[in-house]
């Protein structure tokens, strides 16, 4: 029996769930249209606060997509398939338990389970997605093998549109090593590029390098012909996509993260901060740290919580990024020091937002929430190589050196002095980075995948 209209939304990183949350929420007390929220990574993220929370709506399905597994009768298919079926799984629930330090993906894709697995998870969500008359599937521009055979299946017959991954921390264009290897190596017939396109070297100079930069920072132009809407949340990051697609595919509507309504929402169901009492008066120091392929000197940061560690009045936590461990875990270091915690993501960065004084940006989003509560953020633009968001918009926030850095800690210290925004330069971050359409950034998104459903490829 065929349902007549449904959104799928598909969620593999705890980044998605970040970006992906607010507008299911905002979806789900809006319309009457159902969606399923479809997990497709580590099981655990069913636990998470805010799919927890998603829980309460009674037209959102929620669920991991290797319960479609477990659930398949067990006289369907061939007694191989239910072998193999059985063994993706059990196999991937070992490799979930085993420590992050083994090259459990990389063993993983070699002997070719990714791609076994991604194909029989598929086949059964096929069956749940193909019974519907309409549907819209809600992806990510990081597409995952899942994900791939999904478009591959629908995308002739449904609307696929890409939702925001990020919000842009860095104003620069290359931000890691692959984006600068695209740069610099020839395109070949596989990536798809447009026929005017041409290698960096052998483009002119002129006002329009900005823009010239962020077209070379990808090349898998494949991708950008999947999606037949693409929703950024700015226009640092529709740079990246304009070179390639149709000005009537891309919309720029805002922050599904840090816009008023879904903050609101998020600090009433955060979990409440662990005991991280401190003693005496001190000031209390976050850092939000990223992945280490990022180009993140890890030598600096360590030296700079080191340095700052020797304040006795300051007290720092350093959250550690849920995709890598950037500080060092060998004795005598970073942890055996009395004022300072590192944690991981068990600890939610609302809590941390809110226990903290001050916080020290490295590059990460996170901060742009600290900057919305008028907190005081520390720019440290001297431990990488990028010219940060924040940095940008607010140059108040940057740092150069510890030098710099031991100056405006004492400045705070000594006067108290947390309250050290320009009206102007916040007035002009929040209006290009979280609210550039307006305030009704949910609603909006919410218009655009209405938009989509209702226009239905098959006529």
């Amino acid at each position: 029996m065929s349902e007549e209209s449904r959104v799928f939304f598909l969620l593999y990183h705890h980044n998605e769930i970040d970006h992906r949350v607010p507008i299911i929420y905002k979806w789900a007390e809006t319309s009457d249209i159902p969606a399923d929220v479809v997990l497709l990574s580590n099981p655990n993220l069913l636990s998470d606060y805010r799919i927890e929370f998603l829980k309460q709506y009674d037209d959102l399905n929620i669920y991991h997509v290797d319960s479609l597994v477990e659930a398949s009768d067990d006289s369907s298919g061939s007694m191989l398939e239910r072998a193999v079926s059985t063994a993706i799984v059990s196999a991937e629930s070992v490799g979930r338990r085993l420590p992050d330090q083994l090259p459990k993906n990389k063993i993983w894709s070699l002997v070719g389970g990714e791609g076994a697995s991604a194909e029989y998870k598929s086949r059964k969500l096929f069956d749940r997605i193909d019974s519907c008359e309409n549907a819209v599937l809600a992806v990510d521009w990081t597409i995952n093998p899942i994900t791939q055979q999904l478009i591959n299946r629908f995308g002739d017959r449904f609307s696929t549109v890409c939702l925001p991954h990020g919000d842009s921390p860095f104003f620069n264009a290359f931000y890691n090593q692959k984006m600068v290897q695209n740069a610099l190596e020839p395109v070949n017939d596989n990536v798809c590029a447009p026929t005017e396109y041409k290698r960096l070297a052998e483009q002119p100079y002129g006002p329009a390098v900005t823009e010239l930069l962020f077209s070379h920072s990808y090349k898998e132009y494949r991708k950008y012909r999947m999606f037949d809407a693409i929703v950024t949340p700015n226009e640092i990051t529709a740079k990246r996509w304009r070179p390639f697609v149709d000005d009537s595919a891309l919309h720029v509507l805002g922050s599904p993260r840090y816009n008023d309504e879904w903050l609101g929402v998020n600090a009433s169901i955060a979990p409440t901060s662990p005991d991280l009492s401190v003693d005496g008066d001190v000031l209390k120091l976050v850092v939000f740290l990223r992945n280490p392929r990022y180009f993140v000197s890890p030598k600096m940061v360590n030296t700079t919580i080191k340095f700052l560690s020797a304040i006795d009045q300051v007290f720092i936590v350093a959250k550690e990024h849920p995709s890598g461990r950037m500080l060092s875990n060998s004795s005598g270091t970073i942890e055996d020091l009395d004022n300072v915690l590192v944690i991981d993501e068990s600890v939610s960065s609302t809590a941390l937002l809110e226990w903290g004084d001050v916080f020290l940006d490295v590059g990460s989003s996170i901060v742009f929430e600290a900057v919305k509560h008028r907190k005081p953020v520390l720019a440290l633009e001297f431990v990488h190589s990028y010219h940060t968001t924040l940095a940008h918009y607010i140059p108040e926030t940057t740092v150069q050196s510890l030098d710099e850095l031991y100056h405006k800690l004492s400045i705070i210290l000594e006067r108290d002095e947390v309250n050290y925004y320009s009206k102007s330069n916040i007035e002009k971050f929040l209006d290009q980075m979280v609210n550039p359409t307006g305030n009704n950034v949910l609603s909006d998104y919410v218009r655009l995948l209405l938009k989509e459903l209702n226009h239905s490829k098959w006529q």
